[in-house]
């Protein structure tokens, strides 16, 4: 049975329709995926905000990253960081912060900061705003790895 012209039409129609309705979706989902990324990642950076802080600690800034930061993460990362001032040593910062590290997928590090470039994660290019002096500043920060039930969509970050 051979379908007339206002039939094809009527089809190509339909299927042009669907066409645009799909670039549509995929657009509006790629564009999305950083932005969701980048509020996963400003979530990280907000728990270590809640977290209390040693006698004599101010938190001065922080930072939130989402990317792939190990070579050989497959799945997009999410890393939070403070900027401290504090006149308690390393180890005191390190002991105080290691009573919220759960050993699974929570764990808080300690670091002297020297500078306001971000070095703790290799070669990402993070910095602080702040200035940094010489002595009492510290980087507080945590890279969590995805896990969450949309990983696969979060996954298509173009960013790598």
């Amino acid at each position: 049975m051979a379908l007339n012209n206002k039939t094809k039409d009527k089809y190509r129609r339909v299927i042009r329709g669907m066409m645009i309705v799909l670039a549509v979706v995929l657009l509006v989902m790629g564009l999305a995926v950083p932005i969701v990324n980048n509020a996963v990642a400003m979530g990280v950076a907000g728990e270590l905000k809640a977290l209390s802080m040693p006698a004599e600690t101010t938190v001065i800034e922080s930072t939130s990253l989402a990317g792939r930061f190990a070579d050989t993460a497959s799945s997009v990362q999410y890393f939070g960081a403070l900027l401290l001032k504090s006149n308690c040593e390393q180890e005191e910062l390190q002991t105080h912060f290691m009573q919220y590290n759960n050993g699974l997928d929570v764990t808080y590090r300690i670091a002297r900061q020297r500078g306001q470039d971000i070095t703790v994660l290799g070669d990402v290019d993070l910095a602080f705003r702040e200035e940094v002096g010489e002595d009492g500043y510290y980087i507080l920060y945590t890279v969590r790895n995805g896990g969450n039930a949309l990983q696969w969509w979060l996954d298509m970050d173009v960013r790598g």
